[in-house]
């Protein structure tokens, strides 16, 4: 004689609600997903780095250079940290750009 275990009620409505979260979850995310999609960017906040200290890594070119520029843009003070020696070069040019260079 095989003796099977039978599920329990308590495991069966367990087991519906998970489904049911992960059913209402993915919606949720489906949606917040197509409003952002749709959304325009002027709509969307952005953080105000001005009067902000912005340490950027690998400043002396590629993404770094780029980014340390843009955040001089936008009013932060920007510290550079870079081993590359032609950082300075980017020092230069946020000088040039903003007029602003803290040594």
């Amino acid at each position: 004689m095989k003796i099977t275990a039978q599920p329990s009620d308590s495991n069966i409505m367990q087991s519906i609600i998970d489904v049911i979260g992960f059913i209402l979850f993915f919606v949720v995310q489906i949606a917040r997903s197509i409003y952002q999609a749709v959304l325009p960017r002027s709509y969307r906040s952005l953080k105000d780095v001005q009067g902000e200290i912005a340490l950027v890594t690998g400043g002396g070119g590629g993404l770094g250079r780029l980014l340390a520029l843009r955040l001089a843009k936008l009013g932060a003070t920007v510290v550079l940290w870079d081993v590359n020696t032609q950082g300075e070069c980017v020092s230069g040019r946020l000088e040039k750009v903003l007029s602003i260079c803290i040594s």
